[in-house]
C-alpha cells in the first residue's frame, strides 16, 4: 500500500490469508494469517505482499483517546 501514518487515529490490521511483511517504523515482522497488528497513531508503516496467494487483511481504523 505504500508507506503512510494515520495521523491521530490509531489502527489495526488482521491479516486473514497469505504471507507479508509488515514495517512499522523501522521494525520489519514477518507476518501470516491471524496475525493482528497494532499501529499508533502516527507511526510510518506500510504491507508488502511477500507469498505466492494474495495477502488479505482487514484494518480498521479508529481515534485514539488518552485515558
Amino acid at each position: 500500500i505504500g508507506e503512510h501514518t494515520t495521523g491521530d487515529l490509531e489502527e489495526t490490521i488482521v491479516i486473514l490469508r497469505g504471507r507479508g511483511e509488515a514495517r512499522i517504523d523501522n521494525a520489519k515482522l514477518q507476518i501470516e494469517a491471524n496475525t493482528i497488528l497494532y499501529i499508533p497513531p502516527q507511526t510510518s508503516h506500510d504491507i508488502k505482499n511477500t507469498g505466492s496467494v494474495v495477502l488479505e487483511y482487514v484494518f480498521i481504523t479508529s481515534k485514539a483517546e488518552n485515558l
